[in-house]
C-alpha cells in the first residue's frame, strides 16, 4: 500500500524501500530523480538530507 507523502507508523516513508533497494545497488548513492521516482516526496528527500540519512 502506498501512502503518498506522509510519515508510515514504523517512522519509514512509503517509497522508502525502493529507494534502498536503488541505493544497494548502487553503493550507497541515490539521485534526486531516483528518490522522487520511487515515491518519496521533494520534503520527503529534503528531510533524509537534511537529518543525514
Amino acid at each position: 500500500m502506498r501512502v503518498e507523502g506522509r510519515a508510515l507508523p514504523d517512522g519509514g516513508y512509503a517509497g522508502m524501500a525502493e529507494t534502498l533497494r536503488i541505493a544497494g545497488r548502487q553503493h550507497g548513492m541515490v539521485t534526486y530523480s531516483q528518490a522522487l521516482g520511487s515515491g518519496l516526496s521533494r520534503g520527503q528527500v529534503r528531510q533524509l538530507v537534511r537529518t543525514g540519512a
